[in-house]
């Protein structure tokens, strides 16, 4: 029987490094107070416990996951892993817990507690994955590669990387995600990669494409129609936190 306790554990705020709490708390037959990554602050009513990861351990919880819940519920777990939110560990360890211990009985109870926070962490990435996919502007560099900058407040480049690896299955495309320092690459016809990096690439773009640019921003201006303008609604359906990459707001 788990035993609740006073630990918290620490992650290295990777998805194998999430598993592998789960397969010390299942382990050690303990039910942490909380799960935090390294940028924890450390406070005086609570011990901490750093969670080595290894992927052995973590492909034997996801394995084990799948098995009791279903590849979805696996699947909405790490959806919620990728909305960069403070509080998303804890409430998908409780929830993977219930998957371990219930099984699919566990996806009946996403309207209350952890499933249902698991459930809108997952359902946002998802929305501003979409929302990515929707305002992306790209620029074509050297070799047809076709480059693009967005500022999301989840970690989606998986999603949106493999929205635009189908979509332009013929050409290389590099998205850089300003936010959490992502840079994801595709190489037809297969090879995709999303790397980690201290500083956004920051090419210049030729003759040819600075006059595409221009004329977007000319057709974006001579479509609209002054007497409708109405600013409070383009607020609402396209946030200027959005607006910063795309080519017919840019100065």
């Amino acid at each position: 029987m788990l035993k609740r306790s006073n630990v918290i554990f620490v992650i290295d705020g990777s998805f194998e490094g999430f598993l592998c709490s789960l397969f010390f708390g299942f382990s050690e037959k303990i039910v942490p107070a909380d799960v935090v990554d390294e940028t924890y602050q450390m406070d005086l009513f609570h011990q901490t416990y750093q969670i080595v990861t290894h992927e052995a351990k973590a492909n034997r919880v996801a394995k084990g996951i799948i098995k009791q819940g279903g590849y979805q519920a696996f699947r909405e777990l790490y959806l919620a892993f990728l909305c960069v939110h403070e509080e998303r560990y804890y409430a998908m360890y409780q929830f993977a817990c219930m998957i371990l211990t219930e099984g699919k009985r566990a996806n009946y109870a996403i309207s209350t507690g952890a499933g249902s926070r698991v459930m809108q962490l997952s359902k946002f990435v998802l929305n501003e994955a979409q929302m990515m996919k929707e305002i992306i502007r790209f620029s074509v560099l050297e070799h047809d590669v076709l480059f693009a900058k967005f500022a999301p407040k989840s970690d989606c480049m998986e999603p949106v990387l493999d929205h635009f690896s189908r979509r332009f299955s013929a050409m290389g495309v590099m998205l850089c995600d300003t936010v959490h320092k992502r840079v994801g690459v595709f190489q037809p016809p297969k090879e995709k990669m999303i790397l980690s990096v201290d500083q956004i690439p920051n090419p210049e773009y030729g003759e040819e494409e600075q006059n595409y640019r221009k004329l977007w921003k000319q057709f974006f201006q001579s479509v609209a129609i002054k007497e409708r303008y109405n600013p409070k609604c383009q607020n609402t359906h396209l946030p200027k936190r959005y607006r910063m990459y795309m080519t017919e707001f840019l100065e």
